[in-house]
């Protein structure tokens, strides 16, 4: 389909949202005449009000693979934001939603990717990502301010709570994930889903809930972790949710991801002994603490904090099993083995509670901007990292972990110590 169509196609799932947004009159551009607006404008000076919203329904809704499994994913968020300039038509608003997500323009959309890219399939691009979700807020009007700062009133979450519930019907979505406290305790209220798990570390909080048809993500606002240093434009998620949405991945699809993998990569795999034992790989997280890495290659460690389950993430490995480890933005950046699996307490690397060690003979250190890239591992054996995991097992044949091991020793003697 021609990319000018995008915005403008009046796929069944737009059609569906915007005549029943229209029957209500909660959308914008004139047809606004909701059966709330006395009492929820009680107060504030008509002129101040920003009216009725619509829907972000993407071209490809219900077409998002997670696990291999096709998935109608939508977004609940805050009240509308902006001053009401390019919002109010409906084909302006896919336009502005869809390119927001796909160049990561402000805080919240360049979350929305962020948060997509870790739920759906790798091999998703970025240009069918933005186009595979919807978003609508719980709450549709807004009193006008000069800051993006939720400004709505009780009564106007409590009065909107019912136009929220109407179009998650009319989306019969698989997935919600709810960003900020209204949509968390609205999806609470509407729907009393089950909690699956909660997560709590640095700068998060997030759960996962599950009724009979929709699983839950309960999360903050992306906006709240970006004030906590969190770069979305980079691509970087907080650990915690990147701990939900890998959680999220499996109870959906009703596969783990590390089944995925060698699923993948199923023709390369052979049962040598080498290959039973598995090397493991290790991503070190520069999210919280850039730079970490280095202590870690220093005090010949790898090394967690912040997470739920604690010192469970460093469990499974023997000594001598060799270990990569990846730095995101970088690559794989060095090659060890265990030195006897035990997990220990410490606080050298991040200087935080909670934080857990593995003792590691680095063998190989490569400098930095020498790191061997996920696309290279593809592109030499068709491998994909298990960069979502932080410790594991990798799921290939012993070429591939071989020729990682040996390009790590040849970029290292070509350029010398890091």
């Amino acid at each position: 389909m021609a990319s000018e169509n995008i915005d403008t196609e009046m796929t069944p799932w737009r059609t569906k949202v915007k005549n029943l947004q229209t029957q209500l009159g909660i959308g914008a551009s004139g047809c606004f005449h909701c059966e709330h607006r006395v009492s929820c404008h009680a107060g504030i000076s008509n002129k101040n009000i920003l009216k009725g919203d619509w829907t972000y329904v993407g071209h490809q809704y219900g077409e998002a693979l997670v696990g291999k499994k096709k998935a109608k994913i939508l977004f609940v968020s805050l009240d509308r934001g902006g001053q009401g300039n390019g919002y109010e038509k409906f084909k302006a608003t896919q336009k502005e939603f869809r390119t927001a997500a796909y160049e990561r323009t402000n805080p919240h959309m360049g979350g929305v990717d962020v948060e997509l890219e870790h739920l759906l399939d790798e091999t998703t691009s970025p240009e069918d990502r933005c186009q595979q979700f919807a978003l609508t807020n719980s709450v549709r009007c807004r009193p006008r301010f000069h800051k993006a700062d939720s400004r709505s009133t009780p009564v106007m979450k409590q009065n909107c709570e019912s136009h929220t519930h109407a179009i998650i019907q009319k989306l019969d979505p698989n997935i919600i994930i709810a960003q900020g406290d209204n949509p968390r305790n609205s999806m609470r209220r509407l729907f009393n889903p089950e909690i699956v798990e909660r997560y709590r570390g640095y700068g998060t909080s997030a759960e996962i809930r599950q009724s009979k048809d929709c699983l839950f993500l309960l999360t903050a606002h992306p906006a709240f972790y970006s004030r906590r240093g969190f770069n979305w434009k980079n691509g970087y998620l907080p650990e915690g949710l990147k701990e939900a949405f890998a959680q999220a991945r499996e109870i959906y699809s009703g596969v783990r991801q590390s089944d995925q993998i060698e699923e993948t990569n199923a023709p390369r795999q052979v049962h040598g002994s080498h290959h039973q034992r598995g090397d493991r790989f290790f991503n070190t997280n520069e999210t919280n603490a850039p730079d970490a890495y280095k202590k870690m290659f220093d005090q010949g460690v790898i090394a967690i904090f912040g997470y739920a389950t604690g010192p469970q993430k460093l469990m499974g490995s023997t000594a001598d099993q060799r270990v990569f480890a990846y730095v995101n933005g970088k690559g794989i950046l060095a090659a060890g083995r265990i030195v006897d699996g035990q997990i220990m307490t410490s606080d050298t690397v991040f200087g935080q509670c909670r934080e857990y060690h593995v003792r590691v003979d680095w063998e190989t250190i490569v400098a930095e901007d020498k790191g061997i890239t996920k696309e290279e591992v593809k592109g030499e054996h068709d491998y994909g990292l298990p960069i979502r995991n932080t410790f594991c097992q990798m799921h290939c044949c012993p070429d591939v972990t071989n020729w990682i091991a040996d390009e790590l020793q040849r970029r290292k003697a070509s350029h010398g110590n890091p």
